[in-house]
């Protein structure tokens, strides 16, 4: 397949200029919201008050901090808490450049809008990477052959076996499993963290073809009594004790 179906072979230049571009719209798109929110119409741009340079000033400066905070340089198939957190400091820097263009350019803004647009760009920036992210694997799934996989072990060592496999042209990590009851049900990097009794269902439907057990942490006695446990799949079963 050509790499121009496959978002992973785009050229790395292409794919960080897509994204601060992306970010860079939020900026406006953002700030706009805010007024709508806080001034309560679809329109805001018909109030006298509401001043172009003040969005001029703020989109300028924005793409500079944004530029020099390096967000273009997430990798989305890497997204997780601390892409999250950096986003978060981005949109945190862009409520205080808010509040200081309309305090030294003396323009009118509501004092709640800078508070609002930080909190909408961080809920845009967000949801746009994990929809991405989204629509990535699926063109994986629909134009790809690589082989779906199961990562038993979501701590620090599974999420960084599921990055690595996303560079993968074998390999996809579809889903995550661990013992540990509290992280059942949640997201790591776009992939579901399910139950252990859940690989026979998935095994036998085709949704995973193998089992990568990715906890370094098991003493030997423990990773061969899972193996032997997990031997009973109708699936392929590999322990990564070391994969960094």
């Amino acid at each position: 397949r050509s790499k121009w179906t496959d978002p992973a072979g785009w050229p790395r230049w292409l794919k960080k200029a897509l994204v601060l571009g992306a970010d860079a719209l939020l900026i406006p798109v953002s700030l706009y919201m805010a007024f709508a929110l806080r001034i309560g119409t679809l329109m805001p741009h018909q109030y006298a008050q509401l001043s172009p340079t003040y969005f001029a000033i703020t989109f300028v400066v924005g793409i500079a901090v944004l530029w020099a905070m390096r967000l273009h340089r997430l990798k989305l198939h890497a997204f997780d808490m601390h892409a999250v957190a950096r986003i978060g400091a981005y949109a945190a820097t862009l409520t205080f450049l808010a509040i200081s263009v309309s305090y030294f350019f003396d323009l009118w803004a509501p004092r709640s809008v800078p508070l609002i647009f930080g909190a909408v760009y961080f809920l845009n920036a967000v949801a746009i990477r994990m929809i991405v992210l989204s629509g990535i694997t699926q063109i994986n799934r629909a134009v790809g052959s690589r082989v779906p996989v199961a990562i038993y072990g979501a701590g620090a060592a599974g999420t960084q076996l599921a990055n690595a496999l996303r560079q993968s042209r074998e390999l996809r990590p579809a889903i995550f499993v661990d013992d540990n009851p509290a992280l059942h049900g949640i997201i790591i990097g776009g992939v579901r963290v399910g139950r252990p009794d859940e690989l026979d269902k998935l095994a036998r439907a085709g949704q995973i073809e193998q089992v990568l057990i990715a906890i370094p942490s098991m003493t030997i006695g423990q990773r061969e009594r899972l193996t032997k446990t997990l031997e009973t799949l109708p699936c392929e079963v590999q322990s990564i004790p070391s994969y960094v």
